[in-house]
């Protein structure tokens, strides 16, 4: 992989976390309120994690956004929660899968309405020819609050560490 291309994830992350946090005007909430919701944020990704793990597709789909971007760590962007699902049935239906993430940081905007997830993945799978293959690597997610206060997932993006 060129080193081009194995920039891609560091700087859309940090284009879109720019565009989004450096364009609110809001008053920053108190520090205990912020601890509040980044803890929320933390609970949020656990939930997302343990729906994963049981390989429950529709509840581990609800906490993605109808129009969020999904940049797997092999292959195109996906757009939209139906694009994705192909994807993740195919994972699911992997005899051999098990997925665990780590949250490292989340921030949250100003303005209460984003907040942002980095952390590291590891993910295990049969390969065509039936030998269990780990990826490990890191991934960044994007999250904007609902109408409803609740928290959805908008862009998601793994990056595999180089060999």
């Amino acid at each position: 992989m060129s080193r081009k291309h194995s920039l891609w994830l560091p700087f859309a992350a940090m284009c879109v976390a720019a565009l989004l946090f450096g364009c609110t005007r809001a008053e920053a909430p108190a520090p205990a309120d912020r601890s509040a919701v980044e803890a929320e944020i933390r609970a949020l990704s656990q939930e997302c994690l343990q729906a994963a793990q049981s390989r429950d597709m529709d509840k581990f789909l609800s906490y993605y956004a109808e129009n969020a971007v999904w940049f797997p760590s092999q292959g195109h962007a996906l757009a939209g929660r139906a694009a994705m699902r192909p994807l993740w049935k195919q994972y699911t239906e992997n005899p051999g899968f098990s997925i665990q993430w780590t949250p490292t940081k989340i921030s949250v905007s100003r303005s209460d309405d984003f907040a942002y997830e980095m952390g590291t993945y590891e993910v295990t799978a049969n390969d065509a020819k039936g030998k269990l293959q780990t990826e490990k690597g890191h991934y960044f997610v994007m999250l904007q609050k609902q109408s409803d206060n609740s928290w959805k997932i908008v862009f998601d993006a793994a990056k595999p560490y180089e060999s």
